[in-house]
């Protein structure tokens, strides 16, 4: 428990699975911090009442609009309001300094970089990196490294909607979109990537998968690639912490290294001039134990170190941080 009252939780289920986890299940068994979960109908809730009984105010997403409605008078009240910052592009597309301001926002956190944040959002709104999405119990058990396909690496997540010309000629010159959205910007080397002959996209062995699946179909293969080129995501630990030596995009943009990942001892860092050569490195040799050492280690660093729990623990200390009780 915060203080003498509790958390209160607006839109507990996202739909993005990893959030769930978090807050549906990690938040709740945290010991110090009693959980409750309201819906965001609008005109719904005495934010009075919320003010008066509950510490902080947790939203699990800030760019709804029906949450403003459903918060309506927030702003006269003292609590603390703690939300989870959007992709940091989605300035681009919404009028995200209203909404903060329509919230009362006091602070937002998520798993990307604070420089992704500031690239588009002003210094004076406060962030905090906590990055969160791997659930332990999803990932207590993997497939043992004897088992599993050593001459594909596996990939996941999203891929550039289209690599034709016209369509990022379109894009680019006849809509005029800002280069952060465009189908391209973010997914870029993982594009690349999926397009190698030996590089098997997830989605080809369970179409259907949802996060809950990930784990098991990630640890069929002993190596697996994470990449994300403007900044990074939950695939960065989905992927070791399956127990995959994992081959992660780290640049000066996406600020990766920040999340404590060491190349050579827990990941293989790659970026777009090396990718190919270090593949090919461990296609040469799968059977070399220097990639099962790699792999185990970032095993065990992300399941110490980058779990729903221990995110959940960063996030307490930054309320009570918050609320001035340290």
């Amino acid at each position: 428990m915060v203080g003498n009252k509790s958390t209160r939780s607006v839109n507990p289920a996202p739909s993005d699975k990893s959030f769930y986890h978090f807050f549906r299940d990690a938040l709740p068994r945290h010991p110090h911090l009693d959980v409750r979960f309201i819906g965001h109908y609008a005109n719904r809730l005495d934010v009075g009442m919320i003010a008066r009984e509950y510490d902080v105010v947790l939203l699990t997403q800030i760019d709804d609009p029906t949450q403003i409605m459903a918060l309506k008078g927030i702003r006269d009240e003292s609590i603390p309001v703690i939300g989870v910052a959007t992709d940091p592009h989605a300035y681009l597309k919404h009028d995200m300094l209203k909404m903060y301001a329509d919230l009362k926002i006091d602070h937002t956190f998520h798993g990307f970089h604070p420089a992704a944040f500031y690239k588009y959002y002003p210094r004076n709104l406060k962030y905090t990196q906590i990055p969160f999405g791997v659930e332990p119990k999803l990932y207590k058990t993997v497939r043992p490294w004897e088992e599993r396909v050593d001459d594909h690496l596996v990939i996941s997540g999203i891929l550039e909607e289209s690599r034709n010309l016209p369509q990022r000629l379109y894009d680019r010159w006849y809509r005029r979109r800002p280069a952060a959205l465009r189908p391209n910007h973010h997914y870029k080397l993982r594009t690349r990537c999926s397009e190698l002959p030996y590089v098997v996209h997830t989605r080809s062995i369970y179409p259907n998968q949802g996060t809950d699946q990930l784990p098991d179909v990630l640890s069929s293969f002993r190596a697996a690639i994470a990449a994300t080129t403007t900044f990074s995501t939950v695939k960065y630990m989905e992927t070791p912490a399956a127990g995959c030596l994992t081959f992660m995009e780290v640049t000066d943009q996406n600020q990766a290294i920040a999340l404590g990942y060491e190349d050579g001892k827990t990941a293989v860092f790659i970026n777009d001039s090396n990718y190919r050569s270090k593949f090919q490195e461990y296609l040469d040799g799968p059977s070399d134990p220097k990639w099962r050492s790699i792999a185990d280690a970032g095993r065990t660093y992300t399941m110490n170190n980058l779990t729903n729990d221990t995110a959940a623990d960063k996030l307490y200390i930054l309320m009570r941080t918050i609320l001035g009780e340290s």
